[in-house]
């Protein structure tokens, strides 16, 4: 995954703010209160949503307002190109997901695109600054283990808290020696029931017979007590129809009132409407009156107009005066046009080069200006590194001579060779003649030793390699020394004494001669990288100026870098061809100038002008009065059409109301206005009688009134009720016998009880053993669940483990060239082995060198979690306590991770913009 764009919407200082082309390694420069903390707060804000007011992270809500969110762009996803954008919502915000193929997402898209990785687990791996590089001497080895268990394949801790959860569980329900868990009080409890249901078995017999005995009492009890409730209710029924009988009498009287008058027929508000219907028809002549008196007025103003010439070229002239506008801006437009190509002419004058125009253009390619960049770059390289061996040649210079005052000055203090000879054979012939020569096989180690160390130092020069090659041949004379023979004692001290000086001086004067020796190689070797970087930079100028000679420009001409002199050169063709549009339009523009001049010419009007903006002024003035004639004539046409169709509609409108009325009489059965009346107040007799009868209807249920229909008269309902208590009566009487027998039959029970029924007894041992099974097995099945994540959790630390060692130690090593082999765990506590096998807790190590081994712990953590993870890394000021070497190699594991996840620095430190390009900075300001 990697984020392509930013597009910042509204977060702290930044409104508005974009970035985009992001490379697979970019670097975010600026001064401190640039905003590159901000930023990336930013991309944790988008990807995992914004922190809530409850968190002590800061929400950064534009001060001023406004809105608040952004966007990013990721390519290289599971749904492949991705734009996330969150704005201000919900506590965390509203998200949208939109997808390559045009779809649109909510936050579940989202969420399944990023797995089980939260913000908490993305701080702690892959985005971290250079607090949290500060506390690796607090890791335990549980806590890597957590961290380990976090990257695996469940993506979580949730085995860890699972553990810890059935253990608990498991806890609560048994211990060997506990009273309070749930089966250590269950066993008790069983063993109770047990002991009452045994002691019942015995008393069984008798208590059978009188249980029968008293079930029969039961049965009996209960069927006189439904008697019972249903002579109640039929009691309580028949005494609500007792007190309904008043209302009874009166609605049958209304209903036989109301069953005669069933024939009188009188229509729905027909007074209302009636009344309403002669207003409208007396309205309606009213009207009739007044539209015949319009009607002669209209046809006494109309008249006819005459305008011949705006009515025979009425098109042509609506054609000019609305192109007019048109006509002015592209006069505005023209001017524009002169005047953008006048600047641009006076661009290309200023230009402090003479250019072929037509030939740059021709020849121009885009290709060039990276072409020219990378040739610039090259020879500014070049020249860094010639100047970098010229410094090295000068210390070596200095360093030869120095060399040869040493070789001088031992040559003048030395003997001859003829001299040192002589000495040299005086004393052999003055040594004993026990003396033996020197091994031969003795003298060749030693010199192989200095031999090997002189070439190492020529190939490979620097200060260890020499101070290497001296201490090598020191080794060698003191071996020749030590290996020689005991000199007499009859030889002369003091003679002995000078030889021995003129020996040591002989052999400085060796080595410093090696040494100028091995100087001059290197000097040899740097003037040769010279003559080849020259030749080089040569080659590299004659191809820029045959471009330049292709572009028709003199090399002379540029006297300046070339890149800045090629980006004047494509500034110049964009002019030019800027300057060929122009011209283009211009004249397309005044082509429509003169073509609607000419239309305006062709017109011939009948009155005299000396401008353009007269002419179109009095043709609009004469259109007008021409269209206000004939809109009168129109309009008066018009308004004698709509009387004459409003008097038509009256007309049927009148009819159409005598028709209603009339309909509304026949109803009624009448043909006069006063009939009606009369027939409309015994209308509204029936209704009140209605509408009483109604209320009386509410009242009751009809079921009670065909029911009261069967009694013809009062007194028979009242001998009904009486029956019925008489009856409840003796029910009341058999009760309290039956009662009477059960608390005996009761009480010879409960003394055979003693303390519960055989069959309850059975009942509760039983089901407190069933419930004993149940927690037992429910016990196994949450012990097995234990036994199983524990062999999965330790599975997984087998295997995780040492393979994120590994990759720790590989890290950490390379970090420190080498110097540190070995990341481990060692009493619950992280330690590094140095090549030397010395061991160190990480508080025991500089700060650097602590930073170094988080680094290296976190980057395992990343290889692990990479094939289902490939996240972004993300490095906020990291590395300022890392000297110039700690931090090369720091940018090269960087590097060297850019194919696998991609690598965004925030960095305030100069020193580290020297390791990205220029396409993978973006300076803040």
């Amino acid at each position: 995954m990697k984020i392509t764009a930013i597009d910042i919407i509204g977060y702290g200082k930044w409104i508005d703010a974009h970035f985009h082309d992001l490379q697979a390694m970019q670097l975010f420069y600026g001064a401190n209160e640039a905003g590159k903390s901000t930023i990336m707060a930013f991309i944790h804000s988008i990807l995992f949503g914004f922190p809530t007011r409850q968190q002590s992270t800061p929400r950064m809500e534009p001060k001023t307002g406004g809105a608040y969110g952004g966007r990013l762009t990721l390519t290289d996803t599971a749904l492949g190109t991705v734009t996330i954008e969150r704005l201000k919502g919900k506590a965390t915000g509203d998200v949208t997901l939109y997808l390559e193929d045009g779809s649109i997402h909510g936050e579940a898209k989202w969420n399944e695109l990023l797995g089980e990785m939260d913000r908490a687990t993305y701080e702690a791996i892959f985005s971290f600054d250079i607090h949290a590089l500060q506390n690796i001497q607090q890791w335990k080895q549980a806590d890597f283990e957590r961290y380990l268990l976090a990257t695996s394949m469940t993506g979580s801790d949730l085995l860890l808290k699972a553990i810890e959860k059935l253990q608990k569980e498991l806890d609560k329900r048994f211990k060997p020696s506990g009273r309070n868990p749930l089966i250590n009080k269950q066993l008790e409890t069983v063993k109770a029931a047990n002991s009452r249901f045994e002691e019942a078995k015995a008393h069984n017999t008798n208590y059978e017979t009188l249980y029968k005995e008293k079930e029969e009492l039961e049965e009996a009890q209960q069927i006189n007590l439904n008697r019972q409730k249903t002579l109640r209710l039929e009691h309580d029924q028949k005494q609500d129809w007792l007190d309904y009988w008043e209302s009874y009498q009166e609605w049958a009287n209304l209903a036989k009132y109301l069953a005669d008058k069933e024939r009188v027929a009188f229509p729905t508000d027909g007074i209302v409407r009636l009344e309403h219907l002669n207003s409208r028809l007396t309205e309606n002549k009213n009207k009739h009156i007044q539209l015949q008196e319009r009607y002669q007025q209209l046809k006494k103003q109309t008249e006819k107009m005459d305008y011949s010439f705006f009515a025979n070229k009425q098109d042509e002239i609506t054609a000019i005066t609305e192109t007019y506008p048109l006509y002015q801006e592209n006069l505005q437009r023209l001017a524009a046009l002169q005047k953008e190509l006048a600047d641009i002419d006076h661009l290309l004058e200023e230009q402090a080069f003479e250019v072929d125009q037509e030939l740059l253009l021709r020849n121009w390619q885009p290709i060039y200006m990276q072409q020219i960049e990378e040739e610039e770059l090259a020879l500014q390289s070049n020249q860094q590194r010639l100047e970098q061996i010229a410094y090295f040649m000068e210390e070596e210079a200095h360093k030869q001579n120095q060399l040869q005052q040493q070789i001088d000055h031992l040559e003048a203090e030395m003997w001859s060779r003829q001299q040192f000879q002589a000495a040299e054979e005086q004393q052999q012939k003055r040594q004993p003649s026990r003396a033996v020569k020197p091994n031969r096989n003795r003298l060749f180690l030693p010199l192989l030793a200095v031999g090997i160390t002189g070439i190492l130092a020529i190939f490979l020069p620097s200060k260890w390699m020499l101070a290497l090659f001296g201490l090598a041949v020191l080794l060698a004379a003191g071996w020749l020394l030590n290996k020689r023979q005991p000199i007499s004692q009859a030889f002369d001290q003091s003679e002995l004494a000078e030889l021995m000086e003129q020996r040591h001086k002989r052999q400085t004067w060796q080595e410093v001669l090696t040494q100028l020796d091995a100087s001059q190689a290197k000097t040899e070797i740097w003037r040769e990288e010279c003559q080849q970087r020259f030749a080089e930079n040569e080659q590299r100028r004659e191809r820029i100026h045959a471009t330049l000679q292709t572009l028709g420009i003199a090399a002379e001409a540029v006297n300046q870098k070339y890149y800045p002199f090629f980006i004047k050169l494509e500034t110049s063709v964009r002019q030019i061809k800027q300057k060929q549009q122009l011209q283009s339009d211009s004249q397309a523009i005044h082509e429509e100038i003169q073509t609607w001049r000419e239309r305006c010419v062709a017109l011939k009007p009948p009155f005299q002008t000396t401008t353009f903006e007269e002419l179109i002024t009095l043709l609009k003035q004469g259109m007008r009065e021409y269209q206000n004639a004939i809109a009168s004539v129109t309009k008066q046409e018009d308004k004698l059409e709509q009387v004459e169709a409003e008097l038509e509609l009256i007309r049927r409108d009148a009819a159409s109301l005598q028709a209603e009325k009339e309909a509304l009489l026949e109803k009624a059965g009448v043909v006069e206005d006063e009939a009606f009346r009369k027939r409309h107040q015994e209308a509204e007799e029936i209704e009140k009688n209605k509408a009483r009868k109604h209320f009386l209807e509410m009242q009751s249920d009809q079921n009670v009134r065909e029911a009261l229909q069967a009694y013809a008269s009062k007194e028979t309902l009242k001998a009904e009720l009486l029956e019925i208590e008489a009856e409840l009566a003796q029910i009341s009487h058999a009760q309290e016998k039956s009662h009477a027998e059960y608390a005996r039959v009761n009480h010879e029970i409960q003394s055979l009880e003693a303390g519960g029924t055989f069959a309850a007894l059975m009942q509760e041992f039983y089901t407190e053993k069933s419930l004993l099974q149940s927690q037992v097995k429910e016990w196994m099945t949450i012990r097995l669940s234990l036994e199983i994540l524990k062999r999965t959790l330790e599975r997984l630390q087998a295997d995780k483990l040492p393979k994120a060692l590994e990759l720790a130690s590989r890290y950490f090593k390379k970090l420190t060239k080498g110097h540190y082999v070995h990341v481990r765990f060692a009493n619950n506590r992280l330690q590094v082995e140095t090549s030397d096998q010395v061991f160190f807790f990480p508080e025991e190590l500089s700060q650097a060198t602590k930073e170094q081994l988080y680094l290296a712990v976190r980057f395992a953590f990343i290889d692990i979690l990479h094939s289902k993870y490939p996240l972004p890394i993300i490095i906020d000021d990291s590395f300022v306590n890392f000297d110039k070497e700690r931090l090369a190699e720091m940018m090269d594991l960087l590097k060297m991770r850019q194919g696998k996840n991609q690598v965004l620095m925030f960095s305030c430190h100069e020193t580290s913009s020297d390791y990205f390009s220029s396409m993978e900075r973006v300076v803040l300001y």
